[in-house]
């Protein structure tokens, strides 16, 4: 660990200026220290020329302590006592500090038993020559197996409270990630918390294992770090940066660095603040939307900045004085003190996010509903905090006064419509008036619950306009049936299921969940109300299906007219991340189908990464329904599939007429950004290879014809 060069030792751990800060806050200069393993090191001497006069040097080498008794004459009261760590010939309590820099690396060379049992009989020593109060400060690359044993020996201890610091290095001479390690002798009891302080922030924790992760993702962000220094075309690095209260369970930034493909003509390094409640959308949370961003701004660096969620972020100017000394460490090398970087962002704003409750379900995971405002308007959502990146449900919220203006509009159309069918209008502004009644009870209901008012004209989601939209296939059920029953497999918020529920009196909608805490945060914060055209059931969506396909054979009118899956499997490694693979198996595809109406429509939301399994899945849906049709979405990779029983193929024509015939089922208008006719024609239907093959055929003979 220590290089001899021309008289002088290389100190690979850092020298003494940059372990300086450190040594002052736990050693005194009037602590008697004891110094482990030695070797040719030069901190002791430097130490004593600071006025740490009371230094006893031990090493089990008797040429090194031959040769540093010679080399510090000058320093009458330094010792060098040739010595075992293991077998340490002092009283109890003779310290107040043991100093360790590099001696327990050199020793814990290999996990094997035997070095374990050395370690622990090196760390007996320690906490035998200890004083009450006393410190043992190691440094160390506090490599996994290292660290686990110290944390294990002294952090599990009642005697012994632990901390771990990673030292900032001035030069780069050294290419290692040294550590502190600090134990320091308790006179009393004290509770296990191991405080963390690291370059990215500090932390306080209470198990090995998180000491353990801290560690690891320090060293590897070191690692990256060291890669910024020159700016490399196409690189990309993300890292997270510990700021702020240390209580704080989650980083306060997490920063992407991205090289610029192209020659930027911006400028050498800009930074681009996410607006909070933004980070979730594909520009900023995608790597290929990153690049674009990146391509867009121009520069040759492109720092883009996450806020996470659970801090508190005042302005962009607090944000940017925040964040400079640490922005000045990505930028690369060289450059000049006094360089200003220019911050970005979208809007005036850095946005606003208010976390409106939390919970944890043994299902789930933690769960958390915010309200994020941007660009005056406030929206209301649900985070797995598995996936932190999607958005699980979304409803706008109205002001008091908004939902006034808009109960009002209202009311002016419905007087005009029914006023427009003459004696057709009484019954059906008596239905207006039935459903008018219901909604004033749920926004009652919701406002009980300390919900603001929510906006169920507007949908956030586009995968949620085509889910409507695709309604549109199945116009006759909606003109011969007076009541069409909808099974919805997957909760979520309870938006979907709330939004047909307020415009289709028709409907009659079951929801199944699996999992309860999902259902009450959809009820008390979200406000989804179950009465007699609402239903919900806690129940497996497979089991109960199952079971519906079973009684039906007994009672055909239980068969529902369409059956929705909006369901994520919570595991962002598959390359099918929505449905899971079960709802999809030919088993249960010919269960949906069995128990359908005739007539009736399976509609699914599918989200896949690979082309193959996409291809397997579409290849199962063509071998049990008659019509496949697809509506893909602009930006996300979801795609929303209607599978038909029948053999009818419906045309942009006919999808748009049966658009026309939902929109008169209506019992009042929603918000003008969904345009039902426009989803509805985004549906086009899937071919198989053979199907393609023939209709280019018929087209090319037609051709030949004309």
């Amino acid at each position: 660990f220590f290089i001899q060069r021309k008289e002088k030792a290389f100190e690979w751990y850092g020298d003494y200026e940059e372990l300086k800060p450190y040594l002052c806050q736990s050693i005194k200069k009037n602590h008697r220290i004891l110094t482990l393993g030695c070797g040719n090191s030069d901190l002791s001497a430097n130490m004593y020329d600071d006025g740490f006069h009371r230094i006893v040097n031990i090493d089990f080498s008797a040429i090194v302590i031959d040769e540093m008794n010679k080399k510090n004459t000058s320093r009458p009261e330094m010792q060098y006592v040739e010595m075992n760590m293991l077998d340490l010939k002092f009283e109890e309590r003779s310290f107040e500090s043991v100093l360790d820099k590099g001696a327990l690396d050199a020793l814990f060379a290999d996990d094997t038993e035997a070095t374990r049992a050395d370690v622990t009989q090196m760390f007996t020593e320690i906490a035998r020559v200890l004083k009450p109060n006393g410190t043992y400060f190691c440094v160390s690359l506090l490599q996994d197996h290292i660290l686990r044993h110290a944390l294990n020996f002294f952090a599990l201890r009642s005697d012994f409270t632990v901390s771990v610091a990673q030292v900032k290095l001035l030069s780069s001479t050294s290419k290692l990630v040294p550590f502190i390690f600090l134990a320091t002798k308790c006179v009393s009891p004290i509770l296990l918390s191991i405080e963390c302080q690291l370059l990215t922030g500090t932390q306080s924790v209470t198990t090995v294992e998180e000491v353990l992760s801290l560690v690891n993702e320090a060293q590897q962000s070191t690692t990256r770090r060291a890669q910024l220094k020159q700016i490399r075309a196409g690189q990309r690095v993300q890292l997270d940066l510990w700021m702020g209260d240390a209580a704080v369970s989650t980083p306060r930034f997490t920063v992407t660095v991205i090289d610029n493909k192209q020659k930027g003509t911006s400028g050498e390094v800009g930074v681009f603040l996410i607006p909070q409640g933004r980070e979730h959308e594909w520009m900023f949370y995608t790597e290929e939307g990153q690049f674009q961003l990146v391509e867009g701004a121009g520069f040759k660096r492109l720092i883009i900045v996450s806020l996470n969620r659970g801090h508190a972020f005042e302005s962009m100017e607090t944000v940017q004085q925040e964040l400079n000394p640490r922005i000045f460490e990505l930028v690369p090398e060289p450059r000049e003190t006094d360089e200003k970087i220019p911050y970005l962002t979208v809007g005036n704003s850095i946005g606003e996010r208010q976390v409106q409750f939390e919970i944890e379900s043994a299902m789930s995971g933690k769960m958390v509903v915010e309200d994020v405002t941007e660009e005056d308007k406030t929206f209301r959502r649900l985070i797995f905090m598995s996936n932190q990146n999607m958005i699980q449900s979304e409803v706008r919220l109205l002001s008091a006064d908004e939902s006034a203006a808009k109960a009002e509009k209202e009311k002016k159309q419905k007087v005009k419509t029914n006023k427009s069918k003459g004696k057709g209008g009484k019954k059906k502004k008596q239905q207006h008036k039935s459903t008018t009644q219901e909604e004033e009870q749920t926004e009652g209901d919701i406002q009980e619950g300390h919900v603001s008012i929510i906006d169920w004209s507007y949908l956030s989601f586009d995968h949620h306009k085509a889910f409507v939209a695709a309604l549109a296939a199945i116009p006759k059920i909606f003109s011969a049936q007076q009541s069409v029953h909808v099974i919805m497999i997957g909760c979520g918020g309870g938006v979907l299921p709330m939004f047909l529920h307020s415009f289709f009196p028709s409907l009659h909608i079951a929801i199944v969940e699996l999992d309860p805490i999902v259902v009450q945060v959809a009820k008390e914060q979200f406000g989804l109300v179950e009465n007699e055209r609402l239903r919900i059931h806690v129940a497996d969506g497979l089991v109960y299906l199952r079971d519906l396909a079973m009684k039906s054979v007994q009672d055909a009118s239980i068969k529902p007219h369409v059956i929705y899956f909006d369901v994520n499997s919570n595991d962002a490694t598959v390359a099918m991340t929505c449905p899971p693979e079960p709802f999809v198996t030919v088993e249960m595809l010919t269960t949906v189908r069995d128990v359908l109406c005739p007539g009736g429509m399976l509609v699914l939301n599918l989200a896949c990464r690979s082309a193959f399994v996409y291809g397997d899945v579409m290849s199962r849906l063509r071998s049990v329904f008659m019509g496949l049709y697809e509506s893909k979405m602009d930006v996300d990779t979801n795609r929303i599939i209607a599978a038909v029983t029948d053999t009818k193929v419906r045309t942009n024509g006919e999808l748009l007429n049966g658009a026309f015939v939902l929109g008169q089922q209506q019992s009042s208008r929603w918000d003008s950004s969904f345009d039902l006719g426009e989803w509805a024609t985004r549906f086009k239907q899937i071919l198989s290879a053979d199907e393609e093959a023939a209709l280019q055929a018929k087209t090319k003979k037609n051709k030949k014809k004309k």
